[in-house]
């Protein structure tokens, strides 16, 4: 695993305690942005609105 930014940038061969935190919180985020997308654009089209680029 190479991590480009913070406090543990570098290459790590091992997965330590404090990188499968930080992997499981980023992949929470991932899923909770996922889930916050399709939620609301089930809403719009509630509303009529269509998603996606205009013509």
């Amino acid at each position: 695993m190479k991590v480009l930014h913070g406090i543990a940038a570098g290459e790590h061969t091992e997965r330590s305690l404090i990188l499968e935190l930080a992997l499981a919180l980023a992949e929470d985020r991932r899923r909770d942005i996922a889930r916050m997308t399709r939620d609301g654009l089930a809403a719009a089209a509630k509303r009529g609105r269509k998603g996606g680029r205009a013509k």
